[in-house]
């Protein structure tokens, strides 16, 4: 199988332990273009967005960790990707809506793996609407307001 050169642990990348080949799961959008690419490992979940609307909404995700017991997934429903938390009583929790419908890595596929890791070097960043929320949280603290409102 086609191995992927890892990221340096040293760089300046957003979690670059976590965003990895190794790691890909799958995307959404066109393949050849800029799609969405989804990661997730053990208890741990992300996707790197290349093309939005919103400017502030291209690059990495921030990784979110999955509650004790939860079961992560996606699932295409009505053509649209949901990443979802499948509790131990059976509830399904949507964590992520997508605009597309995903498709799954196929590891075998080397041209599909490269066009997916590609993402992983061109957005080292974590998205500028995540500067933007704790630039607002900490002007809010400093005003005296509570450091997690927005």
């Amino acid at each position: 199988m086609f191995s992927f050169r890892r990221i340096p642990p040293g760089n300046a990348a957003y979690r670059c332990d976590f965003y990895q080949a190794e790691n890909i799961i799958g995307y959404t959008g066109n393949l050849g273009n800029n799609p969405t690419v989804y990661f997730h490992k053990d208890d741990e979940y992300g996707h790197i967005t290349q093309a939005h609307g919103d400017a502030s909404n291209v690059g990495r995700e921030e990784v979110a960790n999955l509650d004790a017991g939860c079961r992560y997934s996606i699932e295409n429903v009505d053509g649209q990707a949901r990443e979802m938390c499948q509790l131990p009583n059976g509830e399904s929790l949507v964590l992520h809506p997508s605009r597309g419908t995903f498709v799954a890595a196929d590891r075998g596929n080397i041209d599909m793996m490269a066009l997916l890791f590609a993402s992983v070097w061109r957005h080292t960043e974590l998205k500028q609407m995540y500067h933007t929320i704790r630039d607002r949280r900490a002007r809010r603290a400093a005003r005296g307001g509570a450091a997690g409102d927005t």
